[in-house]
This record gives C-alpha cells, sequence and structure tokens, in this order.
C-alpha cells in the first residue's frame, strides 16, 4: 500500500520504522542505516525523558523519501 501526498510517500515501510521508532527511539533510523541520527535520537530521548519520541517518528518517514 502506497499514499502520495505533497511530495512524500507513507509505504508499510515507512510506517514500521517510525511504529519502531516511537517504541526505542533510534531504531527506525537504524533500519535505514543512518547511525548518526540513530544514536541523535536515542541519546536525546534519553536526555529529554522521551520527549523527542514522535518527532524520532516522524523523521523516519522523511528519511523514507530520502
Amino acid at each position: 500500500y502506497k499514499h502520495q501526498g505533497a511530495n512524500m510517500t507513507i509505504t508499510i515501510k515507512s510506517l514500521f520504522t517510525a511504529f519502531i521508532s516511537l517504541v526505542m527511539p533510534g531504531v527506525g533510523q537504524l533500519f535505514y542505516g543512518e547511525l548518526g541520527w540513530a544514536l541523535f535520537w536515542f541519546v536525546t530521548a534519553i536526555i529529554t525523558g522521551g520527549l523527542t519520541i514522535w518527532p524520532s517518528a516522524i523523521h523516519c518517514l522523511f528519511l523514507a523519501n530520502k
């Protein structure tokens, strides 16, 4: 299934990685091979007490369209 919006395609893979990032920030970025971003989101989630979980998941959607 693909939904094409304003220059963004959402696939099952991108939704899956976004969901993974909601559970464990940074794992979705690792799925795309982005180690630097994965470490960044993981560390910021620890520092902020989980406030960056949603931005981490949304970032996965943007990585899918890179």
